[in-house]
C-alpha cells in the first residue's frame, strides 16, 4: 500500500487520511491499523495508504512532554523506552516491550523482576543497535546497565 511521510503534524496526517483513503476522524484510521496488526485485514484495508509520522517529531513531542514531569536524566530514560517501543517489529514485541517497560517503572522494589526485565530491554536495545537496517539516535546514545543505570550523551539534547 502507499505511504505518506509526514513530519508529527497532525493536521498533514489527517488531511493524507482524508484525500487518499476517505477517512474523516482518525479513529477510523486507527480502528483500520488495529485491523491490520491483529492480521483480521481485508485487501481493501491493505490497499489503503499508510500515514507515517517522522520518528525526530515523534521523539521530540515526546520530549516535550516527559520535560513536564521528570528530570532531564529521567527523560533521556524515557525516551530510551521509547525508542524501543518503535523500534518494535510486531505487536507481540511491543506488548513484551511494554511489560518490561511497566515492570521497571512500576515494580523497583522488586529485584527480580525489575533485573529481569531492564537486562531484556538492555538487550532488545544492543540488537537495535546491531541491526544494520536500524539506525536508531537516542538508543545509540543511551546507555543502560543490568542495574538500570542509565548515562546519556550530550548529544541527546539535539532531540
Amino acid at each position: 500500500s502507499p505511504i505518506v511521510h509526514s513530519d508529527g503534524s497532525l493536521v498533514f496526517q489527517l488531511t493524507a487520511m482524508r484525500f487518499f483513503n476517505g477517512d474523516n476522524t482518525m479513529s477510523a484510521y486507527l480502528k483500520r491499523s488495529w485491523i491490520i496488526v491483529n492480521r483480521k485485514a481485508t485487501n481493501e484495508d491493505l490497499s489503503k495508504t499508510v500515514v507515517h509520522s517522522c520518528f525526530a517529531h515523534f521523539s521530540k513531542s515526546v520530549k516535550l512532554q516527559a520535560t513536564k514531569f521528570f528530570t532531564k536524566k529521567k527523560v533521556a530514560f524515557v525516551l530510551w523506552t521509547m525508542s524501543l517501543l518503535v523500534n518494535s517489529n510486531t505487536v507481540e514485541e511491543m506488548a513484551s516491550m511494554w511489560e518490561h517497560i511497566c515492570a521497571v517503572l512500576l515494580r523497583p522494589t522488586q529485584i527480580t523482576a525489575y533485573s529481569v526485565s531492564i537486562s531484556c530491554l538492555s538487550h532488545a536495545a544492543d540488537n537495535v543497535n546491531n541491526d544494520s537496517d536500524k539506525d536508531n539516535f537516542i538508543i545509540r546514545n543511551v546507555k543502560v546497565d543490568s542495574k538500570g543505570e542509565y548515562q546519556y550523551s550530550s548529544t541527546l539534547d539535539q532531540v
